[in-house]
Formats: structure tokens, sequence, C-alpha cells
């Protein structure tokens, strides 16, 4: 299950993503405007896989023309995207358990599927 810093920073991504598309940048266009941030953390950043420190955060704002306030779920939205992440995994569970295969083959599939959410 997805906790609620990894759904917090996984929405805060999402959103400087959607940004970042939207003014028509690569990640290597905003690495380059912010000097120190390389364009592997700035993907990291998008995917929720890295969790920056405010600062940076506000600084990736700056960069895109973009009020911070306005990438900043409520307490709400992060919790109504930890049910939707739940609720998904729970219907791939399912469907997984519906094989007549050994334990080790479908601990091997979770893992497979787990691993690609998380590079996505």
């Amino acid at each position: 299950m997805l906790d609620f810093s990894s759904a917090l920073y996984k929405l805060i991504g999402e959103r400087l993503k959607q940004r970042r598309e939207e003014k028509g940048l690569s990640q290597s266009d905003l690495s380059n405007t912010l000097n120190y941030l390389k364009r592997a953390s700035i993907s990291n950043i998008e995917k929720g896989r890295q969790h920056p420190p405010l600062d940076t955060v506000y600084k990736l704002c700056d960069a895109l023309e973009l009020d911070i306030h306005s990438i900043l779920p409520t307490y709400s939205e992060v919790n109504i995207y930890i049910e939707k992440e739940s609720s998904n995994n729970s219907n791939i569970d399912k469907f997984i358990n519906s094989f007549d295969i050994d334990q080790t083959t479908l601990e091997q599939i979770k893992n497979l599927i787990n691993k690609n959410k998380n590079e996505t």
C-alpha cells in the first residue's frame, strides 16, 4: 500500500511534470535552467521516487513560473490518490490470483508489476 508521503510526492511530481510539458520544456531544459539539479533527478522527482527538500520545490516552481500553492495537494487529495492506487492494486491481485500457478511464480509476477509501476 502506498503511504501518505509517497503519494504526496507522486502528486507533486505529476503536477510539476504537467507544467513542464505545458511550457514545452524537456527535463534537460529544466535541468540546464536550474544548474544544480541533474536531468535524472528531475525525472525521479516527477515520478515521486525522489523527495526534494522544500527549497528545491520552490526553485522548480520558480523556474516553471508556477505558484507553489498550485502544485501542493490537499490532505484529502492525497488520501483519495492512495485509495485509488490501493483499489487498482487489489484488482490486479484478484486477477493474478485467479490463475492456477505456484506461489513463487505468483510473487515474481507481483514483483514485476510493482517494479513497472514504480518506474512509470
